[in-house]
């Protein structure tokens, strides 16, 4: 019985310490930032997805189109409690720089699959 008293109470703190940081992220409320931050912090945060390499290499230039193509969307819990201003300039530059580096990832993914297609062909 002991034991699952320990096992209860360590949980317990487990989750307690995961869940710390998500409520002082949820508390930083900053009603005065321009649009301005909203572009450096978008920019800060805007990450490819990785998934464009493979699309890339199995599609050929139509990966590379669809990076190119398809929109990103910024994760919201970065937006929650923001002013417009700064989730305009927020959202613009997240696309604009997530954009990009999908892009970068599907150029790669096709290129990787050009070289392999010619190492294959034995030329």
């Amino acid at each position: 019985m002991r034991s699952i008293s320990i096992k209860s109470i360590s949980i317990l703190i487990a989750f307690s310490i995961m869940a710390t940081p998500l409520s002082l992220n949820a508390q930083q409320n900053t009603t005065n930032a321009t649009f301005t931050d909203g572009m450096m912090a978008g920019e800060m945060a805007a990450s490819g997805n990785a998934g464009w390499l493979l699309g890339g290499f199995l599609c050929g230039i139509f990966g590379v189109g669809g990076a190119f193509l398809i929109e990103p969307s910024p994760p919201v819990h970065f937006l929650i409690g923001k002013n417009s201003e700064y989730i305009m300039g927020f959202t613009q530059s997240y696309k604009s720089a997530s954009k990009k580096k999908n892009l970068t990832y599907a150029s790669i993914g096709c290129l990787g699959s050009v070289a392999f297609n010619i190492m294959m062909s034995g030329g």
